[in-house]
């Protein structure tokens, strides 16, 4: 999943957007260019950055609509 301009995950950490809580996916690491980040919950997504998650399908699929 991209972050683009309109994400509503932009400028949020992992911790703040609350990804699995509530939605329920894990994030593996955010790729930033060629540098792959551990998420930590206090990294801020940003424009064009590529985040690796692994959940159902469902939940998946209703993220990537984001």
């Amino acid at each position: 999943m991209s972050i683009g301009e309109e994400s509503p995950l932009l400028g949020h950490t992992t911790a703040s957007a609350q990804l699995r809580d509530a939605h329920g996916v894990l994030v593996l690491a955010i790729q930033r260019g060629e540098e792959y980040i551990k998420p930590t919950g206090e990294i801020p997504f940003e424009l064009g950055d590529i985040v690796w998650i692994v959940g159902g399908q469902s939940a998946v699929d209703k993220l990537r609509q984001h």
